[in-house]
């Protein structure tokens, strides 16, 4: 049996000291021993039971932003919703004492937006949750809330009112006007002379 009264103070010391690196090393948030990239994401994916051939790459992404700490919570509600937040907008877990179900059993909540859904996407549902959930929880079935949106209608009207006025020249009984007139007249007289030369017989 390991006596810990035969070491000193000095390594109690170096363990608290110790303990806080390394536990901020290997915290789930830095994953820096784990970072994705394009070479080793197929490995990634292979290694925490992440299918890439049937997601798109943006949910594969998705999902190994914290893979370690998805991994080792399976079986939790953290898990299950981890992944089906990479489909949808919101989702969330009802556990059976929420709707008076058996004990145990459970409804898987989502609300679909901007998005479609078909048999095809339930039944990849459904293998998600019995990938990542508990042996002993059951499956009881989807709560779907589909927020479509409307489309904009758009109603118009007008209305053009007119009066048509017709006015008369303006009349008056008596007009006093008052103008003075200037007459002039102008008389011209020319003269002409035309003196005609002949250039040829200047010189004789």
């Amino acid at each position: 049996m390991l006596n810990l009264k035969a070491y000193n103070d000095v390594l109690f010391r170096i363990d608290e000291v110790l303990n806080p690196k390394f536990d901020n090393i290997l915290k789930f948030d830095d994953k820096f021993f784990y970072k994705q990239n394009d070479l080793n994401r197929a490995s990634l994916a292979d290694m925490f039971d992440i299918e890439p051939k049937s997601r798109s790459i943006e949910e594969t992404k998705e999902l190994l932003n914290a893979p370690l700490k998805t991994y080792f919570l399976e079986g939790t509600s953290y898990a299950i919703n981890k992944v089906l937040s990479t489909y949808f907008s919101s989702s969330s877990i009802k556990e059976w004492f929420n709707y008076d179900g058996d004990p145990y059993h459970f409804k898987i909540s989502v609300i679909i937006e901007n998005q479609g859904i078909d048999i095809s996407s339930l039944d990849e549902m459904e293998k998600i949750i019995y990938a990542y959930k508990n042996v002993r929880s059951v499956l009881d079935g989807f709560l779907i809330d589909l927020n479509a949106k409307v489309g904009t209608s758009y109603i118009g009207a007008s209305r053009i009112d007119g009066e048509y006025i017709e006015v008369y020249p303006y009349q008056t009984p008596i007009i006093d006007k008052k103008s003075t007139h200037f007459l002039g007249s102008l008389v011209s007289f020319h003269e002409w002379i035309n003196i005609n030369l002949n250039i040829r017989n200047l010189n004789e």
